[in-house]
């Protein structure tokens, strides 16, 4: 992704639904999710516009936690109306919430938490950009060792 590093390094996008799949699959795998990670990558990617990069699906995955986050806390607000109305009288979610155990206080990513997320996403390299690459990886690619400066970008 540009303005990462001080040299571009050039690895191309993944297409193949597979390899996206996995991509996404690795970001979504550090999170708690309700089901297996590489399944509900496969759910997700056909719906994911194409040219995204690695830092696009952390993007998601990052989103789908927020997502999930979200909704933990509705149902903490839903629970603090249903008590105080069960109470007759205002509770503060502070006694909601010391009810509730480690487990219950976890965010869970679900599929919907993803999707939601994946709607969100752009790619963040532009096509100009990817053509631009494509270019530069076809001019050279035979080259297999040196350094070539082209536009400011170093290859190697």
């Amino acid at each position: 992704r540009p303005g990462r590093l001080d040299r571009t390094v050039y690895l191309g996008i993944a297409t193949d639904p597979e390899e996206r799949a996995r991509i996404l699959c690795a970001q979504l795998h550090k999170l708690k999710l309700a089901g297996d990670a590489l399944e509900l990558s496969n759910a997700v990617v056909a719906m994911l516009p194409s040219g995204l990069t690695g830092a696009d699906f952390s993007t998601i995955a990052s989103g789908a936690v927020l997502q999930a986050v979200e909704r933990l806390c509705r149902q903490a607000d839903a629970e603090q109306e249903l008590v105080g109305l069960e109470n007759g009288r205002p509770v503060e979610l502070d006694e909601i919430l010391q009810g509730w155990d480690k487990n219950k206080c976890t965010p869970i990513v679900i599929l919907d938490d993803i999707i939601e997320a994946a709607r969100g996403v752009t790619p963040s390299v532009s096509q100009a950009e990817l053509d631009r690459y494509e270019r530069l990886k076809a001019q050279y690619s035979g080259k297999t060792s040196g350094r070539i400066e082209i536009e400011g970008d170093i290859f190697y």
